[in-house]
């Protein structure tokens, strides 16, 4: 199904408002700078297509897209999720052929593909007969769908396929999946408190679950100690989530908890344990082609290193990393990675260097969700220099 038009020119126009907002920009600030990027936009126009009553040639708003700073593609992710959905041909393809080309996708990293299939085996579900309908299958379908959306960053997309979830009549597991899902969305939107009471009620509801439910919930919890920077408190849940994983034969996610896990033993003073966890967990990830699991061991071994000022090492990880994310296009990754590599100049004290990876990292700043904390940190860093350097006589 098509998004209604009107629909699609209010969220453009919002989000542009609420990127020129949060600059501190005027309208005719964002015009001048369009211009720059090739653009023909007057004041009126950009005013009207931010209350969402215009809309602009895709050259138009991919150039006030570079002008802000933003991502062209997060803009286009209506038409794109409804136009991946379309090129999925279900005839005579089980629910079960769907979802395991799904997520085998997703293992990958592919995530507009994986999705086509996610939804497909919704529609699959839902063209069965009323009294045929698996409530289980149907949201399974769903929650598979909200976790590429979270990947994605999609936040607000991936929380509302959550809540019609839970008002399907699920068992325990499928309530513990999506329950969990639901804090790793609050934690990546640092909403940590909410988060916290959620994961309470994800721990007791885990007790009675299934072990791969069970992995699933712990692992969010741990994550969300990892991501609030209270790496003690993960490692224990990480460590048992990692453990099940294992116990699940599934080496796609023993792989992506076992990086975490290293990163926070290494924060906690066990540099060594930390880093040999690290590596094995990039093995595990590239010997079964899970790319972007092994490039965030990359990235995290690089954090590890530099902790223990072994600058060398550290840079070598760190390029890996980029170099992994930018062979499957996850461009938040490349970000992340050059964003590591450029604070490593800085306790290198290498100037010409870092001021190079700052030209990176602002070429790359219009190709990553403008929410990312390090791309917001590192607007907050250069733009007193730019300012200071416009005021210059």
């Amino acid at each position: 199904m098509v998004p209604d038009e009107s629909r699609i020119k209010l969220a453009v126009g919002e989000h542009f408002r609420r990127t020129r907002e949060t600059l501190g920009w005027t309208l005719s600030d964002v015009t001048e700078r369009a211009a720059r990027e090739g653009a023909n936009i007057s004041v009126s126009m950009l005013s009207r297509l931010e209350r969402g009553q215009s809309a602009l040639s895709i050259g138009d708003v991919a150039a006030l897209c570079r002008s802000l700073g933003t991502s062209f593609a997060y803009l286009e992710e209506l038409i794109a999720l409804r136009s991946s959905k379309s090129e999925i041909d279900i005839t005579g393809q089980t629910y079960d052929d769907l979802m395991k080309a799904g997520r085998k996708l997703a293992a990958r990293g592919e995530y507009a593909l994986s999705l086509g299939y996610f939804e497909a085996a919704v529609d699959w579900v839902i063209l069965q007969e009323p009294n045929e309908r698996d409530p289980e299958q149907l949201a399974d379908a769903m929650i598979w769908c909200a976790v590429v959306h979270r990947r994605e960053r999609r936040f607000g997309i991936a929380t509302e396929i959550i809540t019609k979830v839970l008002n399907l009549p699920i068992g325990t597991d499928t309530g513990v999946r999506a329950l969990a899902l639901n804090v790793t969305i609050l934690y990546m939107t640092s909403n940590f408190g909410k988060a916290r009471i959620l994961a309470r009620q994800l721990e007791i509801m885990a007790q009675s679950a299934s072990t791969r439910s069970k992995a699933y919930a712990i692992a969010a919890i741990g994550s969300l100690h990892f991501v609030a920077k209270d790496y003690a408190q993960a490692i224990a849940p990480l460590s048992q989530a990692r453990d099940l994983y294992a116990a699940l034969s599934d080496d796609h996610n023993r792989a992506r908890i076992g990086a975490s896990l290293g990163l926070c033993l290494a924060q906690t003073g066990q540099l060594d344990d930390g880093l040999a966890v690290i590596r094995a967990s990039a093995s595990t990830a590239l010997n079964n082609g899970h790319i972007e699991v092994a490039s965030q061991a990359s990235r995290f071994a690089g954090q590890a290193y530099l902790l223990n000022n072994d600058l060398e090492h550290a840079r070598a990880e760190l390029e890996r990393a980029a170099s992994l994310s930018r062979r499957i296009q996850r461009m938040n990754d490349v970000f992340l990675a050059w964003f590591w590599v450029w604070k490593l100049e800085a306790v290198a004290g290498d100037e010409p260097a870092r001021k190079r990876i700052q030209q990176v990292l602002s070429r790359l700043l219009s190709k990553v969700d403008p929410r990312l904390s390090e791309a917001e940190e590192f607007l907050a860093t250069i733009r007193p220099v730019a300012t200071a350097k416009r005021k210059k006589p």
